[in-house]
C-alpha cells in the first residue's frame, strides 16, 4: 500500500470510528471500542477500499499503528481524546410510531414466541426508522432476511426504553413478541420438498407400524437366506470360520508335538 492510499484509508477509518458509526448500525461499547469485522463491513459500503479483508485490517493496524487509534486483539477504537463529542451518549427518546429491525429466517420461531435480545456480546438491538436500511443492515448476517416492525406505542406503554444513537439509529435492550410483527417466514421449493419426504417418511412409518400391530406374536421372526452358497449365511459363515480357525490351531499342535518327539 502506497503512502496516498495508506493516509486515505487512515482518514476513513477515523471518520468512522470518531465521528458517526452508527451510519452503518455498528455501536461502540462503553470505551469506544468495535469489532474489525465490523469496521470491515462499513469499509465495503464504499468503493474505494472493498479489497481490504479482515486480515489485511489487522496487518495495517500492526504495521502502520496510526497515531489517533489503536488495536486490541480483534477490536479497534478512535482513542478517547479524539472521539467526537457525545459519541458514546445515548439519550432515551420517543421514538417514531414504527422501528425496523433485521431478524434472520432461522430465529423465526424463537422471536414469535420469546421476542429479541441483543446478540451475543452486544448490549443492544440496533431499530432502524426505514425499512431499506434494516434489510441491508440484515444482509450482513443473513443472505434474505426478513424485517420487523416494532409497534413502539404498545411498546412504551408496556415499559418498553428506546434510545438514540448517532441520530441515525435507536436502540432497544429488549423486544417483546406482542410488539413486533414479523412477515410469515417464506416457503422455498427446497423447504417444500423437506417437508413433503418428511410426510412421506412418517406415512411409511405409521404404514409399517400398523403391519408390525397387525402380526400375531410379540416379534417377527427372522430366517436365514435360502441360498447361503449365493448369497451367503451369517450363522453358516460363523461356523466355517470357527471351523477353520479350529484346524489350523490342531494342525499347529500336531506339528509342535512331532517335531518334539523327534
Amino acid at each position: 500500500m502506497n503512502k496516498r492510499n495508506r493516509k486515505r484509508l487512515e482518514k476513513l477509518i477515523f471518520a468512522i470510528l470518531a465521528r458517526n458509526p452508527y451510519e452503518y448500525g455498528i455501536v461502540p461499547d462503553e470505551n469506544g471500542w468495535i469489532r474489525l469485522k465490523d469496521l470491515h463491513y462499513a469499509l465495503m459500503q464504499g468503493e474505494v477500499f472493498r479489497s481490504i479483508s479482515v486480515k489485511g485490517l489487522e496487518q495495517y493496524f500492526d504495521l502502520y499503528r496510526p497515531d489517533r487509534m489503536e488495536l486490541s486483539g480483534r477490536y479497534v477504537r478512535v482513542l478517547p481524546e479524539f472521539q467526537a463529542p457525545g459519541l458514546l451518549a445515548f439519550p432515551q427518546v420517543s421514538p417514531p410510531a414504527r422501528l425496523y429491525v433485521p431478524v434472520r429466517p432461522r430465529a423465526h420461531a424463537h422471536v414469535l414466541r420469546r421476542g429479541m435480545r441483543p446478540n451475543t456480546g452486544a448490549k443492544w438491538i440496533v431499530l432502524w426508522p426505514d425499512m431499506e436500511k434494516a434489510l441491508v443492515a440484515g444482509r450482513r448476517r443473513d443472505r434474505d432476511p426478513l424485517v420487523g416492525i416494532i409497534n413502539t406505542d404498545v411498546a412504551q406503554s408496556c415499559g418498553g426504553l428506546f434510545f438514540m444513537a448517532g441520530g441515525e439509529i435507536f436502540l432497544s435492550q429488549w423486544l417483546e413478541p406482542s410488539w413486533l410483527e414479523l412477515p410469515p417466514l417464506p416457503e422455498s421449493e427446497e423447504r417444500q420438498a423437506v417437508q413433503q419426504g418428511r410426510q412421506r417418511y412418517s406415512t411409511r412409518k405409521d404404514a409399517v407400524s400398523q403391519d408390525h400391530a397387525n402380526t400375531p406374536g410379540s416379534f417377527i421372526p427372522t430366517f436365514p437366506s435360502q441360498w447361503p452358497g449365493l448369497y451367503g449365511d451369517g450363522d453358516v459363515k460363523a461356523r466355517r470360520g470357527r471351523g477353520k480357525k479350529g484346524d489350523r490351531k490342531r494342525k499347529k499342535g500336531a506339528y509342535r508335538r512331532d517335531r518334539h518327539i523327534k
